[in-house]
């Protein structure tokens, strides 16, 4: 797992094609993992840089809670208030209605936004448990 952040296009795109070479599939995101946050509570079609990711999710955050919330990177409170305030079904959803727009074109590092981490999040869900 990991995302665009401000590598080159190269790098990004060859770490994609890597994994696709060696059987291992990446959940990856352009340009900043909270994008599959905000993908929680909205649809969201717009690139922006990664510095603006925290700005939308205290905005939407606020709204649903009521009262003023600051995001915090890696805060181990994230996944209790998506699961409260979001909704993981509709992140699945939206992320795949951003896929769909990028869909047959391979330069990654310019779907943005763009999400695979609905991929690894669906296989966690749904997996089934070993006998």
């Amino acid at each position: 797992m990991f995302d665009r952040d401000s590598f080159p296009e190269e790098h990004f795109n060859n770490a994609i094609f890597k994994g696709q070479a060696n059987g291992v599939q990446c959940a990856w995101t352009n340009e900043a993992f909270e994008l599959w946050y905000l993908l929680h509570f909205q649809f969201f079609h717009n690139g922006m840089s990664r510095d603006h990711y925290a700005e939308s999710l205290e905005r939407e955050q606020s709204k649903i809670m009521g009262e003023p919330y600051t995001y915090q990177k890696n805060s181990l409170e994230m996944f209790t208030l998506l699961k409260q305030y979001g909704s993981v079904e509709q992140a699945i959803s939206r992320a795949k209605r951003l896929e769909d727009v990028f869909a047959g074109q391979t330069d990654y590092a310019n779907h943005n936004p763009c999400t695979k981490v609905h991929e690894l999040i669906e296989k966690l869900l749904f997996a089934k448990p070993s006998p």
